[in-house]
């Protein structure tokens, strides 16, 4: 009696279970040497990127006056599949917005245009991210501007 209490509460377990987390029914008797259930699932792999950046959060960003760029620390950007990626660059104060034009966008040795998408073959991309800026230095008042980075990523 208690064997068959315990195969209709496997039974019933096993029911109340699928029910819960899948679409459909499935009903067996349990025999003495097992019942087996087999189901076809489809898997998908999407696409994932994770950046790891390290730079001072704390500190502004120096400008070299020579080149007018600046490098914001290391990044390195990888995906489990090729991508691609393009770097807008905000100076998001008015009044400098016409003296301080940003220009290109470097990843280590990779360069790309503000706005312009970069193809990356080889499924990641790292090194020193540089901004390069077009700056009137005659005419900038101001020792400090806030810039926003927004990077977009795209399937490959």
């Amino acid at each position: 009696m208690k064997q068959k209490l315990f195969k209709v509460f496997v039974l019933i377990t096993t029911l109340i279970a699928l029910k819960s987390f899948a679409s459909g029914t499935f009903y067996a008797l349990i025999e003495p040497g097992g019942t087996t259930w087999n189901q076809i699932l489809t898997f998908t792999v999407k696409q994932t990127v994770k950046v790891e950046w390290q730079y001072d959060e704390t500190q502004p960003v120096p400008v070299d006056r020579e080149d007018s760029e600046v490098v914001v620390g290391f990044i390195r950007i990888y995906s489990n599949k090729q991508f691609k990626i393009s770097a807008n660059v905000y100076v998001s104060e008015a009044s400098v917005r016409s003296l301080v034009v940003p220009k290109q966008v470097k990843f280590g040795s990779e360069t790309t245009g503000v706005g312009e998408v970069l193809i990356v073959t080889p499924k990641n991309l790292q090194g020193n991210l540089s901004i390069v800026f077009d700056i009137d230095w005659e005419n900038l008042q101001t020792e400090e501007f806030p810039v926003v980075l927004e990077f977009t990523f795209y399937p490959f």
